[in-house]
């Protein structure tokens, strides 16, 4: 695999459970997986510069600060909501 432009065929059309891993793969390592459906960033954040396993990314190399993102539907949001409903609705039929 040539170190200035890393790219293989992807497995995904095989294991659909590959999609992840050659996510992760691309997030770290800067590997391309040429075929892959949804070839994007799973762990850092878009504006993230880089690939930051490589042995060629520079240790003391600065990222863009990005302010901090509400995600709407996550698991965490949805049960807070749902307690918060729950606690509304107690305190509802105690008055």
């Amino acid at each position: 695999m040539p170190e200035d432009d890393p790219v293989v065929d992807s497995l995904t059309p095989l294991w659909k459970g590959a999609n992840w891993l050659e996510r992760e793969t691309w997030d770290m390592y800067g590997v391309r997986f040429r075929g892959h459906p949804d070839l994007r960033r799973i762990l850092l954040y878009e504006e993230f510069q880089g690939h930051p396993l490589r042995k060629d990314y520079p240790v003391n190399q600065w990222q863009p600060l990005v302010p901090e993102r509400e995600v709407k539907g996550t698991f965490v949001d949805e049960r807070s909501r749902n307690k918060l409903i729950q606690l509304q609705q107690k305190l509802a039929t105690k008055s």
